[in-house]
C-alpha cells in the first residue's frame, strides 16, 4: 500500500510538471552573433527575473533590476514614454492609481488605468507563451515603426501568433538594458503587436 501511494504521487507529480513545462524559446541573433551571444549570456538571468516577476506579480524583482540613477522607461508601440522611478516600478502590481500609458492603436483614445488593469493580461500572455527571444533584432514587425531606446541593446520576447489568424496576432515585449559600473540594468520595455 505504501509503495502504491508513492507510485501514484510520483506519477501525479511528473504529470503536473509536464503540464506546466514550456518549451524553451528559440534564440535569434542579429548579424553580430558573437557579440550578441555574449550579451545574451550576461542578461539572460535578468530576462528570466523579469518574466518571473511578472508571473508572480512581484514588482520587487523588477525594482532590483532598475538603475536608481536612471529610472525606467515604459513604452507602447515605440512612443508614449512613461518614466518611472525604480521604487514606482516596484509598486506597479500593487498600485491602484490611474496612469496615462499612451494612446490606443487605431482610435487614438487615451490608455489610462492602473498597471494591472491595463497591461497585466497582455504582458503575462507574452511572458507565458513567447516562443522566440530576439537578441538585438526585432523578431516581428507591423505597421508601427520599430524603435530602439537610444542605442541600448535589447531582448525581444516574441510570441509568433497563431496559425488560425495567419500569425497577425503576434505580440512582443522588448526589454532594453544599460550597463553601468560593470552591471547590467533593465532600462525600459516596449510593447509591440500587429497594428493597423
Amino acid at each position: 500500500m505504501k509503495y502504491g501511494m508513492l507510485f501514484l504521487f510520483l506519477v501525479f507529480s511528473f504529470a503536473s510538471f509536464n503540464l506546466q513545462a514550456q518549451e524553451a524559446p528559440q534564440i535569434k541573433y542579429s548579424k553580430s552573433e558573437g557579440r550578441d551571444k555574449k550579451f545574451y549570456k550576461q542578461v539572460e538571468p535578468l530576462v528570466n527575473q523579469f518574466v518571473q516577476g511578472l508571473l508572480d506579480q512581484d514588482g520587487t524583482k523588477w525594482e532590483n533590476m532598475c538603475d536608481p540613477g536612471a529610472g525606467f522607461v515604459f513604452r507602447y508601440l515605440g512612443q508614449y514614454n512613461v518614466r518611472l522611478t525604480c521604487p514606482a516600478l516596484g509598486r506597479l502590481f500593487k498600485e491602484n492609481n490611474s496612469r496615462w500609458w499612451g494612446r490606443q492603436d487605431g482610435t487614438g483614445k487615451p490608455i489610462t488605468g492602473n498597471f494591472g488593469a491595463v497591461w497585466y493580461d497582455k504582458l503575462s500572455k507574452i511572458a507565458k507563451s513567447h516562443d522566440i527571444r530576439g537578441v538585438n533584432i526585432f523578431v516581428n514587425s507591423g505597421n508601427a515603426v520599430d524603435k530602439m531606446i537610444g542605442k541600448l541593446p535589447f531582448i525581444d520576447l516574441a510570441w509568433s501568433g497563431s496559425e488560425q489568424n495567419g500569425n497577425m496576432d503576434w505580440q512582443s515585449v522588448r526589454l532594453f538594458f544599460q550597463k553601468s559600473s560593470g552591471r547590467w540594468y533593465l532600462q525600459g520595455l516596449d510593447i509591440y503587436h500587429w497594428t493597423i
